[in-house]
């Protein structure tokens, strides 16, 4: 169902993450009478979302030229808007592999006219510059990398809270519950959503924007259903992130890097320069399923855990040997002898949904009559803060143009032949927990 005839009264938000902050924003924005709840198990910003975090990354370096498209919308809000400039810190980006990717990237820039100084420039004279912070880097056998100037990264969580509390402020009630089923009538019409103490929320229309859970929010509320089901649409999956605090007088050898790709081997993930708080952060290649068997369906299907025990880790010891040793590798092939003596001082894993071309799911459920679907970030959503919501309202409203609407469908995807995109990291990976566990990573 779409607005173009009819424009609910009511509307129900479910997760305050990057698709659900921004779309609450958006919605109230353009429909200032709406009754628009957004609901979360957690206060604002949300600690469960894939969006919560110390910092992320803000490019528009895409080799496919829709992403390109978005994000560079995106980046003229990062650095133009109040509401998102605050969290916005220019730094530059640095990718040291992945060659033709970022070849792609410049085509991509000069076929849309965007104004790029990205470049590519030699490993040598990148070794020298931001004060030699990356002299020790272990670079391989590349002798060129990726320059881009135009880039940076976010205070995430501040940034995710600031365009919650703009929506709170302009008319959304945030309500802090755990929505544990959406709620279906015998015709197949979405009614509302059940929380776990029992209250049943009813609303003229709802809106998952729930991640990593999708699948099994879907599985619990329709467990006979499998056309209600997300089946292999989206995929839950983890990513490890950890973080160095560097010395205060060591604050200056780092404080002017740029964010560090690796797209190595070795040296699988990314460095985010140092904030205020002296924080280095680190993501950290490949992403891996948690598979278990669902309580509702018995489907085998991956889930993130609900225990901090498996998501978060403060001391070195109590981390899977297989994450640490990874992280490690990263660390040092980064950074090298400069970070001798620094300590990795936390670890955490944090959760996305992927889909199988790494597009969004941005539908309307064709099997559930006034349920809506915006999700499947794929880890390359979060930049997409500023204008996700604006996009959401376009498929609403029957606007979007074809190639979104058909790249952003629920059966969009060819799970049998399916071309995976450049972005995408879980289908690319057959890694599970319990493999990380086993230290077969």
């Amino acid at each position: 169902m779409s607005w173009k005839d009819a424009i609910p009264n009511s509307t129900i938000i479910v997760g305050s993450g990057v698709f659900g902050a921004s779309t609450a924003l958006a919605l109230i924005e353009a429909h200032p009478s709406m009754a628009v709840t957004l609901v979360d198990a957690c206060h604002y910003p949300s600690n469960r979302a894939a969006s919560h975090d110390v910092n992320k990354i803000v490019r528009a370096d895409y080799s496919d030229i829709m992403h390109m498209k978005l994000a560079l919308e995106a980046m003229q809000l990062w650095t133009s808007s109040p509401l998102y400039s605050a969290w916005y810190h220019h730094s530059g980006l640095l990718r040291v592999g992945k060659t033709a990717l970022s070849r792609k990237c410049m085509d991509n820039f000069a076929a849309l006219g965007a104004s790029s100084e990205a470049k590519m420039i030699p490993v040598a004279v990148a070794k020298e510059m931001w004060g030699g912070v990356f002299t020790d880097m272990n670079s391989g056998d590349e002798t060129d990398c990726y320059w881009q100037p135009n880039a940076g990264w976010a205070d995430a969580a501040k940034a995710l809270g600031a365009v919650v509390q703009e929506a709170v402020n302009k008319g959304v009630r945030y309500l802090e519950a755990t929505v544990t089923k959406v709620s279906i009538a015998k015709d197949e019409t979405c009614t509302g959503v059940q929380l776990a103490d029992g209250t049943a929320l009813t609303a003229d229309f709802v809106m998952l924007c729930t991640g990593a859970r999708t699948a099994d929010l879907l599985a619990k509320s329709a467990p006979t259903n499998t056309q209600v089901q997300a089946g292999n649409r989206l995929i839950g999956q983890g990513m490890l992130t950890f973080y160095a605090r560097i010395p205060q007088e060591r604050w200056a050898e780092f404080r002017d890097a740029p964010v560090l790709a690796g797209g190595l081997e070795h040296m699988s993930g990314e460095s985010i320069p140092l904030n205020s708080d002296g924080i280095l952060k680190f993501n950290c290649d490949p992403a891996f399923t948690y598979t278990t068997k669902h309580e509702s369906t018995g489907q085998l299907m991956s889930i993130p855990p609900l225990t901090s025990t498996k998501t978060l880790w403060t001391e070195p010891d109590d981390i899977p040997q297989g994450l640490r040793g990874l992280a490690q590798r990263v660390y040092q092939s980064m950074y090298g002898k400069r970070v001798a003596g620094i300590e990795l001082e936390k670890y955490r894993i944090g959760w996305d949904c992927s889909t199988p071309s790494a597009d969004f799911l941005i539908s309307t459920h064709p099997h559930c009559k006034n349920l809506f679907l915006a999700t499947g970030g794929s880890w390359h959503s979060w930049k997409m803060l500023p204008v996700l919501g604006r996009y959401v309202l376009k498929a609403l409203h029957g606007t979007l143009d074809n190639e979104m609407t058909q790249r952003w469908a629920w059966d969009h995807f060819d799970f049998e032949g399916v071309e995976l995109g450049s972005e995408n990291k879980v289908h690319k990976s057959k890694i599970d927990w319990v493999d990380i566990i086993k230290s077969r990573i």
